[in-house]
């Protein structure tokens, strides 16, 4: 593209071709999304795949945050609960582990 910039004063007026090219924006691609997983036992972590990919035109830059606290709540079942202290207090699950790659 090309253009002008005219820079209005008290002096003479200044006047400044511009010209310049675009390029083309990152386009990221994220799967699964959702990304949904599911543990069928009180597990201290489980791994599962997660693809991010550019099919843009320029690169990409990006970062993976996990900041949400994750908790499972057992109140009976196949001895699947916590007890902890006094009789009928069960206790929460709270699992936080940064991501990684």
């Amino acid at each position: 593209f090309a253009a002008e910039l005219t820079l209005c004063n008290n002096d003479a007026d200044a006047i400044i071709n511009l010209s310049g090219t675009g390029t083309e924006a990152p386009l990221i691609s994220i799967s699964p999304n959702p990304l949904i997983a599911s543990m069928s036992s009180c597990e201290n972590s489980i791994s599962v795949p997660l693809t991010i990919s550019n099919s843009g035109g320029n690169n990409l830059s990006f970062e993976v945050l996990n900041k949400k606290d994750f908790y499972d709540d057992f109140e009976d079942g196949l001895d699947n609960w916590t007890w902890n202290g006094s009789w009928g207090l069960t206790t929460k699950c709270i699992r936080r582990s940064p991501c990684s790659f």
